[in-house]
């Protein structure tokens, strides 16, 4: 029979215990003091971990080399001509034989890759039209290799010049942000909108014409004049978006199309199956619905967590698939339409409704010229959805960025 480690007022102290109040208190003291010391010699280690993290160098990868003619490429894009899974949707694989289908070629678009994948693809028995995105949009070929050479002015390093691109394309009011921006972070402006980027009156109205609404409305065009098309295969990325502007065409915009360069096709892409493709991020989604926390954390510092509801989860779940682009954070995830999980569509997919998560985090950014910058974000929320945590809020969005 165990015995009470503490013996009763005025019983006898048992041998078996060999424990007085003063010793236990004492071995309780002792074995905090130890936790205590593991906890700081931890923070230690993982502080001078952080400190000493390295990175590989970026190499160039050795298997990627120029083709020489169409005969070199047409094995690295015949696998992509057969697969049904695509990112962010569907594959070229979903032409069947006898259909004819469209190719919306940016400027970039490099000839002799273009022309090997509509090879592959006619030895499948779909016929190919190939539609260059500028005369849909209305633009002259010269005008548009002009406007791609005065944007394309960064190189990936300034991975931050993305954001130009989200005002620019996405904002309601681009001129507003920008005015607003200057006026606030006048170093920042400088750094997203520098004054070598600045386009002339005649190439500020060609970048409105390749905006997706008007190339959307050229292509519905496009559509109307040729029903024997089936759909088109257009853009790189933002499907959502293209098929917005397809509208009410939406049924025709069959998916990205994103092999018209050697850099994509003469990869590895096409030797991924897709079918482990759809396995992995079927894994990755089924466990959020179970979620009631979430952590992200990098060897440079970055720290950030959020406790999930199960109303959140459920929502987190719902919304989180998109082909290639899993929506691996709630606020993200929340407030959009929903996407068939099998086919990758988003029509018939009822909308997720907003519910972000609150989170208090740290975010490690790296600067080049001076020590790492640890930025501090915590969110503000009001109104709460019934079943959410009142600190989340309601997600309603800023008018102004």
């Amino acid at each position: 029979m165990l015995r009470p480690l503490t013996p009763r007022r005025g019983a006898p102290r048992l041998s078996a215990n060999g424990m007085t109040n003063r010793a236990a208190k004492g071995c309780v003291l002792g074995f905090a003091a130890l936790m205590l010391a593991a906890a700081a010699c931890g923070a230690r280690k993982q502080s001078a971990e952080r400190t000493g993290v390295t990175y590989a160098e970026p190499r160039f990868p050795s298997y990627l080399k120029p083709p020489a003619s169409i005969d070199d490429v047409l094995p690295h894009v015949r696998p992509l001509a057969r697969n049904k899974i695509g990112f962010q949707g569907n594959g070229l694989g979903i032409a069947q034989p006898g259909d004819t289908v469209a190719f919306i070629l940016p400027a970039t678009a490099e000839d002799m890759i273009v022309q090997a994948v509509k090879r592959a693809m006619e030895e499948r028995g779909v016929k190919v039209n190939l539609v260059p995105e500028y005369e849909v949009a209305g633009v002259t070929h010269e005008d548009a290799a002009a406007f791609e050479k005065a944007r394309r002015t960064f190189t990936a390093e300034q991975g931050y010049m993305e954001a130009t691109w989200w005002v620019e394309t996405n904002f309601h009011d681009p001129d507003g942000v920008k005015s607003w921006l200057k006026g606030r972070r006048p170093d920042l402006y400088d750094k997203l909108f520098p004054k070598n980027r600045e386009l002339s009156p005649h190439l500020e109205e060609v970048r409105r014409k390749f905006l997706w609404d008007n190339v959307g409305k050229g292509i519905q065009g496009y559509l109307t004049k040729h029903p024997e098309v089936r759909g088109v295969f257009w853009g790189k990325g933002g499907g959502t978006f293209l098929r917005r502007n397809l509208h009410p065409m939406e049924d025709r915009f069959l998916g990205l199309f994103m092999i018209d360069n050697r850099w994509d096709v003469m990869s590895l892409l096409g030797t991924y199956p897709g079918d482990v493709w759809q396995l992995a991020e079927d894994q990755t989604m089924e466990p959020l619905v179970h979620v009631d926390r979430l952590a992200i954390k990098d060897p440079e510092g970055t720290d950030v967590a959020a406790d999930i509801s199960e109303i959140q989860a459920q929502h987190w779940a719902r919304g989180v698939y998109q082909r290639g682009h899993l929506y691996m954070f709630p606020n993200q995830a929340t407030g959009r339409q929903g996407c068939e999980r099998r086919r990758g569509r988003r029509r018939r997919a009822p909308r997720v409704p907003t519910v972000p998560a609150h989170q208090r985090s740290v975010v490690s950014v790296p600067r080049r010229e001076s020590p790492r910058l640890l930025v501090v974000v915590r969110s503000r929320g009001r109104n709460a959805p019934e079943g959410v945590p009142q600190s989340v809020g309601d997600g309603r969005r800023n008018r102004h960025p």
